[in-house]
């Protein structure tokens, strides 16, 4: 394998390692357990190598399809102690949730970590995809960068800036960009956003709304569309649906929404055929919205299995 950690790579690690107490770089280039599978942590040279031109690290955005450095590795672990990992994690959550307008959110292509409740999960930067990941991730936090970054110290200085916890407005004024304040993308299409979401594989809550296992319930947090104070989602609304799959029967699911002003509680039948939509309540304040689902036992004598069923939520703001 001839895949390499550049200067600017490792600068990245030094300077994580010095601005978090307790965290060490575990690595930048992929050992022979990265060799089974695609992935960043390989150049962009090994990776067609081994699995081909259609490698999906090789497409995740422009810049690393043909970038000028296709002997190095793009990604980094670092790992900390859960107190390190939760703050240092939900930094990253908070810019994947402002990446619209976060002119950071183009330096990461995807990251993957813990932040002390469920499973570890990954986030997708450019899709706005969530899925779950194993659970070596909920010691180290993984950040993938495109290729054409690699050398990049802007891409260094963005990072960091996440890490170190500071405010995108900050941000902005130090480096001169500007954020965007929504609407159109680039081709004056209206931007909507889509976020799907995998719900954990376990009851959250019993038969009769009692909570059984908080580790299975997760809880999203949505800017407050229509919310006239907010120059960015002011116009747009929130739509919520769940699907599922392989499931004989509904899969009931506890879903609450905050709009601002106090909390709007059901439970869906969730069926495997089509979309199962939720009505959300209308915003009445800034601190909307909070979306908590989970799965409700059917029965006390429901068996366990019935809760590894395929279930998902997407959350829309357009």
């Amino acid at each position: 394998m001839a895949t390499l950690a550049t200067a600017t790579m490792r600068s990245l690690g030094a300077r994580w390692v010095a601005a978090i107490g307790s965290a060490e770089l575990s690595g930048i280039v992929g050992d022979a357990a990265h060799q089974t599978d695609p992935g960043k942590h390989l150049s962009w040279n090994d990776n067609v190598r081994l699995f081909g031109t259609g490698a999906w690290p090789l497409r995740q955005v422009a810049g690393d399809r043909n970038p000028p450095n296709k002997t190095a590795a793009a990604a980094i672990d670092i790992k900390m102690n859960a107190v390190d990992m939760k703050r240092v994690h939900n930094r990253f959550i908070a810019v994947f949730n402002a990446r619209a307008r976060d002119p950071r959110a183009r330096f990461v292509t995807a990251f993957n970590g813990y932040n002390g409740t469920g499973t570890a999960q990954r986030f997708d930067m450019q899709t706005g995809g969530i899925s779950w990941t194993d659970d070596s991730h909920n010691w180290h936090e993984h950040v993938e960068v495109p290729y054409d970054q690699v050398d990049s110290v802007r891409m260094v200085d963005a990072v960091m800036s996440i890490v170190a916890g500071e405010t995108l407005e900050a941000y902005a004024a130090r480096t001169g960009t500007t954020t965007s304040t929504g609407g159109e993308d680039a081709s004056g299409e209206e931007e909507v956003h889509m976020i799907p979401i995998q719900l954990p594989r376990g009851f959250a809550f019993d038969e009769k709304g009692g909570l059984l296992a908080r580790e299975y319930a997760i809880s999203v947090p949505v800017e407050p569309a229509g919310h006239a104070g907010n120059p960015i989602v002011g116009t747009k609304k929130l739509y919520l649906s769940f699907s599922s799959d392989f499931n004989d029967k509904p899969i009931p699911v506890r879903v609450a929404i905050w709009n601002g002003a106090g909390w709007t509680v059901t439970t869906l039948q969730v069926k495997k055929d089509g979309r199962n939509d939720v009505a959300v309540p209308p915003v009445k304040g800034p601190s909307a919205y909070n979306v908590s689902v989970g799965r409700v036992r059917p029965m006390a004598t429901t068996d366990a299995a019935e809760a590894t069923y395929p279930l998902s939520v997407l959350v829309t703001v357009a």
